[in-house]
């Protein structure tokens, strides 16, 4: 965020001050106002988000979400995720990338849930991975 105000801390006076101008200082707290929000609102909201970005498989696999997703009963076997790989059927590997569902078994990616009739379980050629959003419901706000 591009704050327009800055603390004062210059033991004299307390409170904040700003080098822009009144127009500027009002067209922001408009633009807050308008959202309907209080800032304890949309604080509250904003920690409601779940990150959500891919994870390079050199970075981490998915070892904690599998783990804690068997501890609290939402994962059985397999971990479902979505995964950036290299596409493996083209003439030339390692150009073109696509996005797929994939689950993860505490080990390795298997592109068909262990479940497909060929079973591909392929870390070499994932290069990055991403948990499920939540599935989407009716009753929720549209924040």
């Amino acid at each position: 965020m591009n704050r327009l105000t800055h603390e004062r801390v210059n033991g004299i006076k307390t409170g904040y001050w700003s080098q822009a101008t009144k127009e500027q200082l009002v067209q922001r707290l408009a633009a807050y106002e308008n959202t309907g929000l209080e800032p304890e609102e949309i604080a509250e909201r904003a920690l409601k988000i779940p990150e959500q970005r891919w994870i390079p498989v050199e970075e981490r696999l998915p070892i904690k979400e599998f783990e804690e997703g068997r501890k609290n009963g939402t994962v059985y076997d397999l971990y479902p995720c979505l995964v950036t790989r290299y596409a493996t059927h083209t003439e030339e590997p390692r150009i073109r990338t696509y996005v797929c569902k994939s689950y993860f078994d505490g080990e390795e990616f298997m592109l068909h849930g262990g479940y497909g009739p060929e079973e591909e379980s392929d870390n070499e050629n994932t290069l990055a991975w991403m948990p499920l959003p939540k599935p989407y419901k009716e009753d929720e706000d549209d924040a």
